[in-house]
């Protein structure tokens, strides 16, 4: 008895390490102030003071927040869920859509990889495009070791953010749940030949409409050839026509949305950015 008792000791602990990477493991952090949690030991302290200047100034000038990350040898294909819910339990971001911006940079067995998680307004900035220039300009520095790397990120994300939302986002807008929408316009010409032409077509069908027409017979209110047809037209419709309706059943809570691809946390947030090997 004692040992089944083990056994399933065992078993419970296993499945709560492994469930733990799986949906979405983060570290919970006391103070979000300090903006790098260098868990992975990658900088000095020395380094990590001259990036804290640098993201202190971002985080002042553009008004979104800035966060990194560090691991050793975490699993590559959770990353993405550590980086968001990490960014989403320890409630950084600006503002009520929790504008900012994460970077989870790991070192595993195949050397380093990142992810990087964007929320609110920083979704507009930086697009899939801008993304990936981002880890461009980490992996040109990746001879030049982990610090350069991550200050290379910083200098990159301070360019674009004094560009603006990116081009491929101009029409867009984050709305007060946080979620990136897109704004629909119409030329006017189109407008004003649709609207013309539904006019046009109203005058047409109200000067041949017979109702209009002053009768004191009923049988002035129609044409017995005119009936004539129109019953034909029922016993052939009722025969031979048959409409069949296929709607698809699947849904999903991501998709690409302006230029940025977007898609739903375990918080219920919205994220944008992406990741890869350096």
């Amino acid at each position: 008895m004692k040992s089944k008792i083990k056994y399933i000791v065992i078993l419970f602990i296993s499945f709560f390490l492994l469930s733990s990477n799986v949906f979405g493991y983060y570290d919970k952090v006391d103070n979000t102030e300090d903006k790098i949690y260098d868990f992975g030991e990658y900088l000095t302290q020395e380094e990590k003071e001259n990036l804290k200047i640098k993201i202190d100034k971002y985080i002042s000038t553009y008004n979104l927040d800035l966060v990194i990350v560090t691991k050793k040898d975490y699993p590559y294909s959770s990353m993405r869920s550590y980086a968001e819910d990490f960014y989403d339990y320890n409630n950084f971001g600006i503002g009520n859509t929790h504008d900012g911006i994460i970077l989870f940079f790991n070192i595993d067995s195949e050397g380093p990889c990142v992810y990087i998680v964007t929320t609110g307004e920083a979704i507009r900035i930086y697009d899939d495009q801008r993304i990936d220039s981002l880890k461009t300009r980490m992996s040109n520095q990746k001879s030049n070791g982990n610090y350069r790397m991550i200050d290379a990120f910083i200098d990159a994300l301070d360019s674009y953010a004094s560009m603006g939302v990116a081009p491929s986002n101009k029409d867009t807008y984050i709305d007060k749940n946080g979620d990136l929408k897109v704004v629909r316009h119409y030329p006017f010409s189109i407008v004003f030949y649709s609207l013309l032409f539904t006019l046009i077509i109203m005058l047409i069908l109200i000067k041949k409409n017979k109702i209009l027409r002053k009768a004191y017979d009923a049988n002035n209110y129609f044409d017995k050839s005119e009936y004539q047809i129109l019953i034909h037209d029922i016993v052939h419709t009722n025969s031979s026509v048959r409409k069949i309706v296929h709607q698809s059943s699947s849904s999903s809570h991501s998709g690409r949305t302006g230029g940025s691809s977007v898609h739903v946390g375990s918080s219920g947030t919205s994220h944008g950015g992406g990741g890869g090997r350096l």
